[in-house]
């Protein structure tokens, strides 16, 4: 089967041929045999993702993967956004959610998991910096330690 990266990479052209940006992939695992794909709009783009753009994404990977991938078994595959409270993994992920409000579960220092929300203020290619909401503080989290993380979006009421 291929890696994480290499079915990205196989699936990346196509996408971006249909005008969008790869955002993210779930594989299949275990009894979940869903193998989906989340498209977002192109930076500055004012395009977003419609029901029509995933269709047609999925008909176009469907036709590669029945060549080119070679998951065991049957799965389903599915096309979608990754929604106003997408999931957060890859740093190039964190580095795009500069100045949104995330929650995130790590480890700290001390091997324990924690979980916090705030702003993210800026994020580099190890480690981000954020706005904690609870003490107001200032926290670095390094990208290694976070174990799941999330745009937690607020309404304004």
């Amino acid at each position: 089967m291929k890696s994480y990266t290499e079915i990205l990479n196989l699936i990346k052209p196509v996408v971006e041929d249909e005008g969008f940006e790869l955002f993210d992939v779930d594989l299949p695992v275990g009894q979940n045999r869903r193998l989906t794909i989340y498209i977002a709009a192109k930076k500055g783009s004012a395009r977003e993702v419609q029901l029509d753009d995933c269709a047609k994404v999925s008909r176009r990977l469907s036709h590669l993967f029945d060549v080119e991938l070679d998951l065991p078994g049957k799965y389903v595959l599915e096309v979608s956004s990754p929604g106003i409270n997408r999931r957060l993994r890859r740093v190039e992920h964190f580095q795009d959610a500069v100045g949104e409000h995330v929650k995130i579960v790590f480890d700290n220092d001390s091997g324990k998991s924690e979980t916090v929300s705030g702003a993210i203020l800026e994020c580099s290619d190890s480690a981000l910096k954020m706005r904690e909401d609870v003490h107001q503080s200032d926290i670095e989290v390094s990208l290694a330690a976070i174990r799941k993380a999330r745009v937690d979006f607020i309404f304004d009421s």
